[in-house]
């Protein structure tokens, strides 16, 4: 897992490419990496007016996890604060419980979470992000490395869902 900021090489906001979790994400910048295959990323979505949320991808344990609200901020975590995500904040998340069934948003209030809900199968589980705080996640592989991810539109609403018993009698054949 990522030492946090003790292991940050730069930031670099010239590295542009598709994000290492499609599922979720399109064009991202990756301004930072830590040397251990964790990066924190910026999407980048059509029509946006301005950049948006930083978010940490560890993959070891494969979490999600919001960093900061913006690029400002992700700079002044890292040169005022020395305030990233850390070994403590990838385990908490890796490890909840915290996220709601799909079944549980099927009648909503809020229509992006009724909404998401309706679109997916039972055994998905949903984490709204919309109001998350430095750490706040969502664990990616909790059913194994294929687990299969989802996202509410450009929301930052995300799910993660657990395979059928023929998904995983499948994968244990061809490793996916």
């Amino acid at each position: 897992m990522t030492a946090g900021v003790e292991r940050l090489e730069s930031i670099d906001l010239a590295s542009v490419g598709r994000s290492p979790i499609p599922e979720l994400f399109g064009w991202v910048v990756t301004p930072a990496k830590d040397g251990a295959g964790n990066s924190w990323i910026l999407e980048l979505a059509p029509g946006q007016q301005t950049l948006g949320s930083i978010w940490f991808v560890c993959h070891d344990a494969p979490a999600l996890l919001y960093q900061s609200r913006d690029l400002a901020s992700f700079v002044e975590d890292y040169v005022h604060r020395r305030r990233l995500a850390n070994r403590a904040a990838v385990a908490k998340v890796a490890s909840q419980s915290i996220d709601l069934p799909r079944e549980a948003l099927l009648a909503a209030s809020d229509p992006v979470l009724r909404d998401f809900a309706a679109r997916l199968e039972q055994g998905w589980f949903i984490r709204d992000l919309r109001d998350a705080q430095t750490g706040d996640g969502m664990p990616l592989g909790c059913f194994g490395r294929t687990t299969p991810l989802a996202r509410a539109g450009t929301e930052p609403v995300f799910a993660y869902g657990s395979r059928s018993g023929w998904q995983r009698f499948v994968g244990w054949f061809t490793g996916r």
